[in-house]
This record gives C-alpha cells, sequence and structure tokens, in this order.
C-alpha cells in the first residue's frame, strides 16, 4: 500500500450538525492504498460518510519520502493516523459569516 493525500474543499450536507454554522471546509485525507484513483473513490467516500459533500479535490499527490518527511506535526499526526486505519481526514472548516 502506498500513502496518498488529497486537499479537498467541502461543504456539510444538511443532515450534518454543524450546517447551520459552518460554510464549508478544507479536508485534508490521507489514505493508504493501490493506486490513487482507489483512493481518491475511498476519500470522497469518507469525507461524505462524515456529513461533507465534494465540492472540488485541489490537490491529489503521492508524495515521495522526503515530502513526508518534511510534514508538519499536525498533518503528520493525520498521516500517521493513515497509516494505522487505512485513512484519515482533518477538517479546517469556515463559520458562513468567515466567507
Amino acid at each position: 500500500m502506498k500513502p496518498f493525500f488529497f486537499n479537498i474543499k467541502v461543504e456539510p450536507i444538511p443532515d450534518n450538525p454543524q450546517a447551520k454554522d459552518l460554510n464549508g471546509a478544507m479536508a485534508h485525507v490521507w489514505v493508504f492504498d493501490e493506486s490513487i484513483n482507489k483512493a481518491k473513490e475511498k476519500a470522497i467516500r469518507y469525507i461524505n460518510e462524515r456529513g461533507w459533500k465534494l465540492i472540488k479535490v485541489e490537490l491529489s499527490l503521492e508524495p515521495n519520502p522526503e515530502q513526508i518527511s518534511e510534514l508538519g506535526k499536525e498533518e503528520l499526526w493525520n498521516y500517521k493516523r493513515a497509516e494505522l486505519q487505512g485513512i484519515s481526514a482533518d477538517f479546517s472548516a469556515w463559520a458562513k459569516e468567515d466567507r
């Protein structure tokens, strides 16, 4: 399995408890899989299951070891969680009045 990273712009679906307060988010999703296409499908399904809908995949990347070694503390934690669980996401959301 190889690591893949996706930076995805998302919006809360109406059933999301945060929909009344949040306008959107950027989801940093790490997926371990065999191909980037399968990993992307899993990433989109994962964010949907958490109450978010895809707006745009801003970045799809198969990072090299050097890029992984340069991750910041929070992104490295997200990566390590995906390494253990197969997938992980961190959402950086903005309130409706922010944008």
